[in-house]
């Protein structure tokens, strides 16, 4: 059996869907790897596919839709790529139990935390080019890796020249906003609490730097 030539080419596509429930009813409908069992539209309800169209545009297609793409692709006709098709899941926002976690709309903006199911960021180091990032700060303890000073007043107040120190403020916030411990209770949630954050200090404690320094920062 087969969906082509004349007979799939008919008006909206109904014979072909037709054949999909038709085959998913008989002999089940196995996708992904995960066995879709019979029950017609009942075992395509919640199924979705992530594909991908001749013009290279993405597309999420839902139900039977995804079956008969699915089944297109099985049967070599594949004009209409799928990538990906499985079960659609509820998905919830974590919350935490910093304080001031409610004032930031921009975590809800986001989804930051809908992704730490998967990862917070372990493993990963951000450079933050900046006004230093303090590394003793009660929300970052212990994420802060050695990084550089390149300010002009880096004798002065870093003389270890790490970058780990900031008298203007301005780097502790932006590194708080990537990488504050979350869950203990004070402060806010960074959007990825897990990664290590490495200071690039370009700008001095009055908030005053040079575009060279920023750029022999980031090299």
């Amino acid at each position: 059996m087969r969906l082509g030539g004349a007979l799939y080419a008919c008006k909206s596509g109904k014979v072909a869907r037709h054949v999909v429930t038709a085959l998913v009813v008989v002999a089940g409908f196995a996708v992904a790897g995960q066995g879709l069992s019979a029950g017609g539209a009942e075992t395509t309800k919640d199924l979705w596919a992530l594909t991908r169209d001749a013009h290279g545009r993405l597309h999420v297609v839902r139900g039977l839709d995804a079956a008969v793409a699915t089944m297109d692709n099985r049967l070599g006709r594949d004009s209409t790529r799928v990538l990906s098709v499985e079960k659609d899941q509820t998905v919830r926002v974590l919350s935490t139990n910093d304080a001031l976690r409610p004032q930031q709309w921009a975590l809800n903006a986001v989804g930051f935390e809908s992704a730490w199911k998967l990862s917070r960021g372990a493993g990963v180091k951000v450079a933050v080019v900046d006004t230093g990032v303090l590394g003793t700060h009660e929300k970052l303890y212990g994420s802060v890796v050695s990084g550089l000073d390149l300010a002009s007043d880096a004798a002065r107040y870093d003389p270890a020249r790490n970058g780990a120190v900031d008298h203007a403020g301005h780097g502790t916030h932006v590194a708080g906003i990537i990488a504050a411990h979350a869950n203990n209770g004070i402060g806010i949630a960074g959007a990825a609490p897990r990664v290590h954050i490495m200071p690039i200090r370009v700008v001095d404690a009055s908030g005053s730097g040079s575009s060279s320094d920023v750029a022999e920062g980031i090299i």
